[in-house]
């Protein structure tokens, strides 16, 4: 899946694998949604997150707390490379 082009100043961005994500396997978890400061992950009305890249600072303070791994930043200097699923 290649990605759009990032904004300007886009440092990187979080990538979410939902087969690995808790959430999307129906246990609720909302660890990456309380560590994120500028409120990116955005969850839906089954509470499952996804990543709004326009809020997105790629800080990565998502992939620490995250018990399955299943969140990486894509830097920017990838962006242009195909990411693997």
């Amino acid at each position: 899946m290649a990605l759009e082009e990032p904004p300007e100043l886009l440092v990187g961005l979080a990538q979410l694998d939902e087969g690995r994500c808790l959430s999307h396997q129906g246990v609720i978890c909302q660890n990456c949604r309380a560590a994120c400061a500028s409120e990116a992950l955005r969850f839906d009305v089954r509470f499952r997150p996804e990543v709004e890249a326009e809020r997105c600072t790629g800080c990565g303070f998502c992939i620490g707390v995250c018990p399955e791994q299943a969140l990486r930043i894509v830097w920017a200097r990838e962006w242009s490379q195909p990411v693997d699923d």
